[in-house]
């Protein structure tokens, strides 16, 4: 079964956490302010079935940026 996973991004007190709040109410796996550098191995995780959930949703502050965000990924 295919899951769905979620990254939010925003400054600080634009309400990331409210919204990783929201998906964890709904059985997704979340982690809030995720170091970029963590994200493949938080992947590679779901990936092995070592990280339980409905989906994920993983909260990044803005100022990590979405174009290094999408590097990482690409990788």
């Amino acid at each position: 079964m295919q899951k769905t996973i979620y990254i939010v991004t925003g400054l600080a007190g634009a309400g990331r956490s409210t919204v990783l709040k929201s998906f964890e109410d709904r059985e997704f796996y979340c982690l809030d302010n995720l170091n970029i550098d963590l994200l493949r191995y938080s992947l590679e995780l779901i990936r092995q079935g070592k990280l339980r959930g409905k989906g994920y949703a993983f909260g990044f502050l803005q100022s990590q940026g979405k174009p290094r965000i999408d590097r990482r990924l690409r990788k």
